[in-house]
């Protein structure tokens, strides 16, 4: 078993390199978790994901606890998972999405007009400037500019100080007098939250009728039981919208508009398609646009943005044929998933048309996870990549000028580009 800081620097290739040598499931030593059994198999995935959910809970010790919040439903556990869970989803989908949609058009047009002719940036700089005000103002409701600039400050502080080491190796997380990395992390976590706190305090004075953002909802909703969540458990949960489903869905977007922009023949398809709806296209028919769709589904299947989901075992589990005991850990490995040879041709080649040939199976393709655990915000994930690609692409002229291979790697708590890619902007179409 070899060391797991290796799944940092090439994720996809490493793990791809484990299963080619050991088979699958393999095993791969954390010095956190301890022993991991990964399956990158479309049988091991459907043995997890159609598991009861007694089977599995978040491991004991989970990478993402410090900056997430041991009330993220991502690591809540039994009973309490599946209330939360059943309260959140309303919130994720149908009309709440369709909602949203004219927020995320115009937030991308915005972005577009504070651009000036031939200006260079990040694709990821870019798209995370988007996502996170959508965030702001369609799920934590901050309709003032001043304070959306506040709090991407914050996001961005926060997440820039949680750094891989801190995720996967515990020794670090020492005070030592309040100047070292973890000092520095909790000091960005505590003024996150303090102004997160500010926010709803200021709500619970003003009231929230006719506020329609999730901050909002959630305040007001409550459980079967006629309970509310607590202070604290908003302000995890929040910051679980925040901090992980920004980040996703930023990466996942810098991924998209590289392999389009490298890709002459793509551009002009996904162009073509655009201009189909004539010249000022509404960000609902965006989503339906099939090609555009394929290309959302070809940039998360090749480089998912969460490259693994870690489970701990609660009882007696066979996966594939090897028998774990409760307290033994496991993860489907997504990358793996997508780049399986036997389902998908060429797998490390960007060809969106396959998704306009062939549907997959939910065992094939899963790039939000699966099962009880799957991620709620996968439909508004979904409906950003497609209004934020089809508005930029429609309205600006941008261009991609690195040379050098770019490949994926662990940042922070998601898997993105290893180094900047970077984009040049020539100018406003239509």
């Amino acid at each position: 078993m070899l060391h797991a800081a290796a799944i940092s620097k090439d994720p996809v290739g490493y793990l791809k390199k484990r299963q080619l040598e050991d088979g699958d499931p393999f095993c791969v030593r954390f010095p956190s978790v301890g022993d991991v059994y990964f399956t990158g198999h479309p049988e091991g995935a459907k043995e997890i994901f159609t598991a009861d959910r007694e089977t599995f809970e978040p491991p004991e010790f989970n990478p993402v606890a410090p900056i997430l919040g041991d009330h993220s439903l991502i690591l809540l556990k039994g009973e309490r998972h599946r209330k939360e869970r059943k309260m959140m989803m309303p919130h994720f989908a149908g009309e709440r999405m369709r909602a949203y949609e004219e927020i995320i058009h115009e937030l991308s047009l915005a972005e577009i007009k504070s651009w000036t002719e031939n200006q260079s940036f990040s694709a990821f700089g870019m798209t995370q400037s988007i996502i996170l005000q959508v965030i702001f103002q369609g799920i934590f409701g901050v309709r003032d500019s001043a304070k959306r600039a506040k709090f991407k400050i914050l996001v961005i502080d926060l997440l820039t100080n949680y750094t891989p080491a801190l995720a996967v190796l515990p020794f670090l997380r020492q005070k030592l007098g309040g100047v070292g990395p973890w000092s520095k992390f909790l000091r960005r976590r505590d003024a996150f939250d303090a102004a997160l706190m500010e926010e709803i305090e200021q709500r619970r004075q003003t009231g929230t009728e006719g506020r329609e953002d999730i901050l909002s909802l959630l305040m007001n909703t409550r459980y079967d039981d006629g309970t509310t969540l607590s202070t604290q458990e908003l302000i995890e949960e929040i910051r679980t919208l925040l901090v992980g489903g920004h980040d996703t869905s930023s990466n996942t977007l810098a991924w998209a508009f590289y392999f389009v922009l490298s890709c002459p023949e793509i551009l002009h398809r996904v162009r073509s398609e655009i201009s189909n709806l004539g010249s000022h296209p509404t960000p609902s028919a965006l989503t339906k646009l099939p090609y555009l769709s394929a290309v959302c589904n070809e940039a998360l299947r090749i480089y998912p943005p969460v490259p693994f989901a870690l489970r701990r075992v609660l009882k007696p589990f066979r996966l594939r044929g090897i028998q774990l005991d409760p307290g033994d850990n496991l993860a489907i490995a997504m990358v793996l998933l997508h780049h399986n040879p036997q389902v998908w041709d060429a797998p490390e080649k960007f060809i969106p048309e396959r998704f306009m040939n062939q549907k997959y199976s939910l065992y094939d393709f899963a790039p939000y996870g699966g099962g009880v655990r799957r991620c709620i915000g996968a439909a508004f994930a979904t409906h950003a990549m497609k209004i934020v690609i089809g508005t930029l692409v429609h309205y600006a002229d941008l261009a991609l000028t690195g040379t050098s291979k770019v490949i994926p790697a662990v940042n922070n708590i998601t898997m993105g580009p290893n180094k900047t890619i970077p984009l040049l902007y020539r100018g406003k179409l239509n």
